[in-house]
């Protein structure tokens, strides 16, 4: 199960999110708004959740786990169905190298979990450390 703190967080029903973790009303763009709490911000679509970004990895735990906690050979021994992609794009990734300003990293990974064949938590890895994850819902991470 994937949590925050102890609450569950894996909800479609932005509502629930927003009056669960007491999460604040960021911006509006079209049919988005974007909901902003202490540990993540949630992207909402007519209502329905779309994603969640995790903001403080220590926050979130999966399985009982911390994100923070876990490393890519941990995931992989408890997901060893999980997709995973090692060295993916270019190592010029600005988003990825701004974790490691020091020098280029020489191992890049991506993985997902499908939860509940609902949604997709996606993890991105620099040098076996998460540096990243979110919460994608519904069928567009699916290319459906």
């Amino acid at each position: 199960m994937l949590k925050v703190g102890e609450k569950p967080v894996f909800e479609e029903e932005t509502e629930i999110l927003v009056k669960n973790f007491d999460l604040k009303k960021e911006s509006v763009i079209g049919n988005f708004t974007e909901y902003l709490g202490n540990d993540f911000r949630v992207i909402s679509e007519e209502g329905k959740t779309h994603k969640l970004a995790f903001e403080n990895l220590n926050a979130v735990s999966l399985d009982g786990l911390a994100l923070e906690a876990l490393t890519l050979k941990e995931f992989k021994n408890r997901y060893p169905k999980a997709y995973q992609v090692r060295n993916f794009g270019t190592k010029s990734d600005a988003k990825l190298i701004a974790n490691v300003p020091d020098s280029l990293p020489s191992s890049l990974d991506y993985s997902y979990l499908f939860l509940k064949d609902k949604a997709e938590l996606r993890l991105f890895w620099v040098e076996g450390s998460l540096i990243e994850a979110y919460l994608v819902f519904g069928q567009q991470q699916r290319g459906e």
